[in-house]
Parts: C-alpha cells; sequence; structure tokens
C-alpha cells in the first residue's frame, strides 16, 4: 500500500535518501581502502585502532584478487590474509605482532610464525612505505575523526 506521499516520486527519493544516510552514519563500516591495485587490495580496520607509547596498533586486511595454493597446514587454497601491526609512524617504523590466513572455506589460520617481531624501518618493511604510509594517513585521519 502507498501513502499518498509516496506517490511523489521526489519526496520518496528525498525520504530514501536521508534514511540511507541516517544508517550510513549510524553503522560506519569498520574497513578503510588504504591501497588498491589490480592484484590487491588493502583496508585498516578503524574499529581496532589502539595507540600506546610505542606506535599504534592496527589490523589490516589483504583481499587478493586471484585465488593462492593452499599451504602445507591448510587443506584449502586463499585469498585473505589480516595482519596486526605496531606502526610508528613519526619515526616511520612497523613492528609485526600477528597474521591470520582466511581460506576460501572461511577457516582462519595462524601465520604468526613467519613474521618478524622486530622494529623495521618502512622501506626495509615487506608491506613496504606504499601500504605503510597510507595506513599513517589513515591513523591520522581516524584520529582527527575521533577528536584524539
Amino acid at each position: 500500500m502507498l501513502f499518498p506521499w509516496m506517490r511523489t516520486p521526489l519526496l520518496l527519493g528525498a525520504l530514501v535518501a536521508y534514511a540511507a544516510g541516517r544508517l550510513a552514519a549510524q553503522a560506519p563500516a569498520s574497513w578503510v581502502v588504504i591501497s588498491q591495485s589490480p592484484a590487491l587490495k588493502v583496508s585498516l580496520d578503524s574499529s581496532r585502532v589502539g595507540a600506546d607509547s610505542q606506535g599504534t596498533t592496527v589490523w589490516l586486511r589483504f583481499d587478493y584478487s586471484v585465488v593462492n595454493p593452499p599451504m602445507s597446514d591448510m587443506p584449502h587454497a586463499w585469498r585473505r590474509m589480516e595482519s596486526r601491526h605496531l606502526i610508528d609512524c613519526g619515526r616511520r617504523r612497523a613492528k609485526d605482532l600477528a597474521m591470520v590466513i582466511v581460506d576460501t572455506s572461511g577457516v582462519r589460520h595462524d601465520g604468526s610464525q613467519v613474521l618478524s617481531k622486530e622494529w623495521q624501518a618502512f622501506e626495509a618493511h615487506p608491506l613496504t612505505p606504499s601500504v605503510l604510509e597510507p595506513a599513517c594517513d589513515t591513523i591520522k585521519r581516524i584520529r582527527s575523526h575521533r577528536g584524539a
């Protein structure tokens, strides 16, 4: 059943736009894309950004456009990896804390044994400045949005 005011396309469109805007304001997406290429999309989880005296802790998600073959301890192929890092943007260095590989069946596998737990300069880190610099830019935007 349509109410008479719903028959006016302009009013109906405004109502839909208002409702969509309200929903977006109430439930912001937590994963923010920070870098993208045809082969890989890198996102940062804005809901899990934390800071302490050593730097900022972030979770990054890597979505690959191709499926990667199974590894020795994984029965299924995979195309997503999530990793947690401590980033010191001011000193341009990062430390790896955890890694999870998500296989194509949705099972999460601990991959932390391959990480380097020591500080590395952005230029020497496997993620390279092409991921770490956009991560720092995103952290700065999140902090300014939160008023921190």
